[in-house]
């Protein structure tokens, strides 16, 4: 990483000092990684919750097993729900 004439031209406390930076940093930059993460995941878990609420289980229920069977209506509805909820 660094070249070691540099290294031999820093004193002992400059090299403690680029070390604390440098975990410093490495810390910040985790913490803001990880914090971007459970916010992704809470997004997520909020938009499935609503897409949840928002949807019909009778009309769930109604759909088939094999898609070539659904009725156009009943898959219409479902898709505009489905929009309206990602909006």
């Amino acid at each position: 990483m660094l070249n070691n004439s540099v290294i031999k031209g820093l004193s002992a406390k400059e090299v403690i000092i680029l070390l604390v930076v440098v975990l410093i940093g490495y810390y910040y930059v985790n913490s803001v990684q990880e914090n971007a993460i459970n916010q992704a995941e809470k997004n997520v878990l909020q938009i499935a919750r609503s897409v949840e609420a928002s949807l019909s289980k009778t009309e769930l229920q109604s759909l088939p097993e094999n898609p070539k069977d659904l009725r156009e209506q009943d898959f219409k509805t479902l898709k505009n729900t489905l929009q309206h909820v990602i909006k």
